[in-house]
């Protein structure tokens, strides 16, 4: 929980990069790290629940629409900071919060510190299980900053980091396995999509519907177990 002074000022930070974001250009890159660490402050503090709380309440056309938000709600969180600081779209709010958990869950120890959140971000394939779940990310990030330093700067660029995971892979990944692992990535994406679609379906169908979906799901899944093909 944040003092009210600690409070105070990580709000002043967000509206200085607020200003920042209108601007644009280079300036808007410049230690956005230290803005993800506040804007995660504030996340994780209670105050903005108990205001985007009562928000809800005064907007609420249903009952529905007027319960209590969810503490560990990234979307909601979003529509809070959207609503004291405009130039933050949730988008933004969605990427810092990336780059502050990727910086300080892993790159904790090397010798280049991170300061922008965009190279971090570019990390954030790494954490998927079938890319290591993260533990790939310091090595990768102390290749990009060898890459950086050769080219003279003090730190990586998002390209940097993407021929840093580039030559990572090329030197410990077997043949055909960053490919394997790319088919992963697809089907995991694809398994979340579709039990999205399941959660709508099952919020608006009935009971005939759901069974003839179900129905189907049944079939498919006797016939890979017979054949061990795919549908």
């Amino acid at each position: 929980m944040l003092t009210d002074e600690q409070y105070e000022a990580a709000l002043a930070d967000l509206a200085d990069y607020e200003k920042r974001i209108a601007e644009a250009g280079k300036l808007e890159q410049t230690n956005t790290l230290t803005v993800a660490a506040r804007l995660d402050q504030l996340f994780r503090d209670e105050r903005w629940i108990a205001e985007r709380n009562a928000e809800r309440m005064r907007t609420a056309k249903t009952d529905r629409g007027g319960r209590p938000v969810d503490p560990s709600s990234r979307s909601q969180f979003s529509t809070w900071v959207r609503g004291r600081f405009n130039q933050f779209a949730p988008q933004v709010t969605y990427r810092l919060l990336d780059a502050h958990w990727i910086a300080s869950s892993f790159l904790t120890l090397g010798e280049v510190t991170p300061s922008s959140e965009r190279p971090v971000r570019a990390l954030k394939v790494l954490t998927k299980p079938a890319h290591g779940g993260g533990s790939r990310i310091p090595e990768v990030w102390q290749i990009a900053c060898r890459i950086a330093s050769e080219s003279g700067r003090t730190q990586p660029t998002t390209e940097d980091v993407r021929h840093g995971i580039a030559e990572w892979n090329h030197q410990h990944l077997a043949q055909g396995q960053e490919r394997t692992e790319r088919a992963i990535d697809r089907a995991d994406l694809r398994r979340r999509k579709a039990e999205a679609a399941w959660k709508d379906l099952i919020a608006i169908a009935g009971t005939e519907q759901i069974n003839a979906f179900l129905a189907v799901v049944e079939k498919d899944i006797a016939a890979l177990e017979e054949t061990g093909r795919k549908a």
